[in-house]
This record gives structure tokens, C-alpha cells and sequence, in this order.
């Protein structure tokens, strides 16, 4: 699987060769021969992300250094005339907020570029946004750096798919969950530095404290069956559905 090739070098967190790495694996990807109609839906959305890469790469490579560049202030967005900004691209180009979601952060990465690549992904909701937030989460969750480097990425993808009120996110999340779960569990991680744990963050997600959960989002958690989901994911379901007082059951 394509995914596979992406995730043979993924390290956290990257380096230069990381990097290049990462580069590598998605022109080998965007190149891969086969029938495109036979791909998984994951691999799909990702070869569309690694074609539109290898035929823009003047414009990736400038958005990555708008984005990745730190001279002083760590929190400072450094700019070179002539150069796009991140408000000179809309939303809705949507290949190259989920290829910098995907990219492998660095330490010279500025911390709200993830997140205004996954915001952006939400919001832009187009083919294959749902898959490649679920690879994204995988890369996270089979680092080897564990939870402990990577939690706070992962809550991230959890409340970038809260922007998605559909039954595939409402799924999404639940297997994210699962295997977020597996992860801290093996790292001996019961809670990150803030006290939060997987599931009650994604009660608390979908049940805020204090505010209505939207009729949309209250339909689409009474209607999911659980369907196809695993059964770890199914019991993260049980307990979205039984709401807030489920925070305290588990995670």
C-alpha cells in the first residue's frame, strides 16, 4: 500500500534527510504504475496529494519555507519578497494543506502551521479529506516517539475532524481514538501534560461543557451504527453516545 512507502522513513522529529525522505516517497508515489480505480480510497486521496506535489514543486517549496523558516523568535513568520504567503492561498487548495499536515514536523516547524493545515483540510472537505486525516493520525500513532512528543498532534486531527459533521468523520474519530488508545497504552501513557486522555477529549469534543451539542452532530451520533468499525472503536462510540457522563468511564 502507498501508505506503507510513506511511512517506511517517517521520523519525528525530521531532519534534513527525514525530509527529503518524505519527498522521495511521494514522487514514487505520484509515479506508482496500476490501475487508480483499484486504489483504497487512503491511497487514492494520497496519490492525488503526491501528483499535484511533483507538478508544483516551485510552489510547494515556497509554501514550506513560509512556513517552516525560524530566525529569532521561534513564533515569527518570516517573509522574502516575492513569496506567497499562507493568506495567499485559499482554503480550498486543499493538496497543499494535507501535504504540510502529512510532512513530518521538524524543529524549525512553527507550531501553528500544522494547525492551520488542519483547519484548513476540515474546512476544505474535499475528495479524500476524511482518509488522509485517518494517515494522518497513523503516522502519529505508530511513531517511536510515543505520545509524549506527538499527543498534541493527534488531539488535533481528533477536533479537525469535529469540523466534518458526517457519519464517515464521527467514524474516523472513533478508530483515531482506538488506536490512540493502543498507543499511550504501550507507551505507559495514561495522560498527556494537561490531564487529557483520548476518550473523554473526544466526549468533551462532541459534548462541549456548557453549550448545545448542534442538531447535526446529535443526529449523526444517534444514527451511526457502528458499522464496519473495530471493536475497540465500536466501545469509543458506546461512550460517545452515552455523552459526557462516559468521560469519566474510560481513556
Amino acid at each position: 500500500m502507498m501508505q506503507q512507502r510513506l511511512m517506511a522513513d517517517y521520523k519525528f522529529p525530521s531532519n534534513q534527510v527525514a525530509l527529503d525522505s518524505f519527498d522521495e516517497a511521494m514522487e514514487a508515489i505520484a509515479e506508482a504504475k496500476g490501475d487508480p480505480k483499484k486504489l483504497s480510497e487512503q491511497d487514492a486521496a494520497l496519490r492525488n496529494i503526491a501528483i499535484d506535489f511533483v507538478s508544483r514543486r516551485d510552489v510547494y517549496a515556497r509554501f514550506i519555507y513560509d512556513y517552516t523558516q525560524k530566525v529569532g523568535d521561534p513564533k515569527m513568520h518570516i517573509l522574502i519578497a516575492g513569496q506567497p504567503t499562507a493568506a495567499d492561498l485559499k482554503p480550498s487548495d486543499g493538496y497543499i494543506w494535507q501535504y504540510m499536515m502529512l510532512r513530518p514536523p521538524s524543529e524549525h516547524s512553527l507550531a501553528y502551521a500544522e494547525s492551520n493545515a488542519l483547519v484548513n483540510v476540515a474546512k476544505s472537505n474535499g475528495p479524500g479529506t476524511i482518509p488522509i486525516l485517518r494517515l494522518a493520525m497513523d503516522l502519529r500513532t505508530s511513531s517511536d516517539k510515543g505520545p509524549d512528543y506527538v499527543a498534541g498532534e493527534e488531539l488535533g486531527i481528533l477536533k479537525a475532524l469535529r469540523l466534518i459533521c458526517t457519519s464517515e468523520s464521527l467514524n474516523a474519530m472513533c478508530e483515531c481514538v482506538a488506536h490512540m488508545q493502543a498507543q499511550w497504552q504501550e507507551h505507559g501513557f495514561d495522560r498527556d501534560k494537561t490531564g487529557t486522555a483520548p476518550v473523554p477529549y473526544v466526549v468533551e469534543l462532541l459534548h462541549p461543557i456548557n453549550q448545545t451539542l448542534s442538531t447535526n452532530w446529535r443526529q449523526v451520533i444517534e444514527s451511526d451504527s457502528g458499522e464496519g468499525l473495530s471493536a475497540e472503536a465500536r466501545e469509543v462510540l458506546r461512550q460517545i453516545k452515552a455523552g459526557p457522563i462516559a468521560k469519566h468511564s474510560g481513556g
